[in-house]
């Protein structure tokens, strides 16, 4: 058991943003309920691995020695072939994916449990990987992201990562007591499948869980990253200068995606509930997200989530995959939207609540 610590993290310089007010005319997407296909899996990402112009899914199997990534393969239906296990080395957990030596076939990077290790595993085009390569970058990653930073054509990886802090031995039960500290780290790629030397920022006292995601948050035509609670605001040259608080959404420290669910033109979010079985919806709002949310059943434990057309009718489906549970589900998007429930949260940016942290701040310049 861990026990984590509260206190105030470290000073940095913070961007304010406006309070973002909900729209009670909007509506929330809705789905058919789950099928689950039980591969022992843990991530998952979405992509065409086999250039059949279906969509694929890939997941981490950590239960096998080795561990593995899995691709199951989509037939345009909604529905997917048996898995295709490839060597990951020792326990998988986060995964993303990119063409990362401009090959043409999708490569995966994984992370995993328990290291300090990234593996870079070059697509065969077939669904299956070879070439495993290490990459240390000092701290425990548990969720990355792709994207091109320094808008060279070569891709980057962006990464969420922890390190334990031990504070206290607890006899008892034979555990160190402590809490751990977030790091946002920037690897910039050199096209060839190798990436250069992370470049990590403290990001303070978080949970276990430190999700990653790319996207332009500021508006300003750069891409920023997204790591914890803290997004941080990319130069267009591969630096990260400025930042700004980001937010918390659902029970369990999330994995969140983003979509246009309800082909509104505008973003919505999904995250997975782990402790209540389900997928959270917000709804955007065209200048951040203010929402009422949605839930809908998945399998057990699901937190990890992915989104894709699985039955390619122009509608975003989303997939979770279980902790521990090893459950795969996919929600087809049944395309309706029923009227949404009143607002009860509003987001803020610049609010900072993390699990061991204590209740929203208003943003701030320093």
């Amino acid at each position: 058991m861990l026990f984590f610590k509260s206190g105030p993290k470290k000073s940095r310089r913070m961007l304010a943003r406006p309070r973002l007010e909900p729209l009670e005319d909007r509506v929330v997407p809705a789905f058919f309920g789950p099928v689950s296909y039980v591969a022992d899996a843990r991530e998952v990402v979405v992509a065409d691995f086999n250039s059949d112009n279906l969509q694929d899914l890939a997941v981490t199997l950590p239960g096998w020695v080795p561990g593995s990534v899995g691709v199951l393969l989509g037939n345009g239906d909604g529905t997917f072939d048996p898995v295709i296990r490839s060597t990951a080395g020792y326990s998988p957990r986060a995964l993303t994916v990119g063409d990362f030596n401009g090959d043409g076939d999708l490569d995966v990077v994984v992370a995993h449990q328990g290291t300090y290790d990234l593996s870079v595993l070059l697509g065969n085009g077939d669904g299956s990987f070879s070439a495993l390569s290490a990459i240390s970058i000092g701290s425990e990653a548990t969720a990355m992201a792709v994207g091109d930073f320094n808008v060279d054509g070569k891709l980057d990886l962006g990464v969420g990562s922890n390190i334990f802090i031990p504070e206290e031995y607890d006899p008892e039960t034979g555990q160190w007591l402590g809490h751990y500290e977030g790091f946002a780290t920037v690897l910039l790629g050199r096209g060839d499948g190798s990436f250069g030397a992370p470049a990590s920022t403290a990001l303070g006292q978080v949970g276990y869980h430190v999700r990653a995601s790319v996207g332009d948050y500021n508006g300003d035509g750069h891409l920023d990253l997204a790591a914890a609670y803290t997004v941080l605001l990319g130069d267009g040259a591969g630096n990260f200068p400025d930042m700004m608080g980001g937010y918390p959404t659902g029970d369990f420290p999330p994995y969140s995606v983003s979509g246009d669910f309800n082909r509104d033109d505008i973003v919505d979010i999904a995250w997975a509930n782990r402790s209540s079985n389900t997928v959270g919806v917000a709804r955007g709002v065209g200048n951040g997200v203010s929402y009422a949310a949605e839930n809908f059943p998945t399998g057990a434990l699901p937190i990890w989530l992915a989104t894709g057309d699985f039955n390619r009718d122009g509608w975003l489906d989303v997939v979770t995959t279980g902790d521990f549970s090893g459950d795969v589900s996919v929600l087809l998007n049944d395309r309706t939207w029923p009227p949404p429930p009143q607002p009860s949260v509003s987001i803020y940016f610049g609010a900072a609540v993390g699990e061991g942290m204590s209740a929203p701040r208003q943003p701030r310049s320093t």
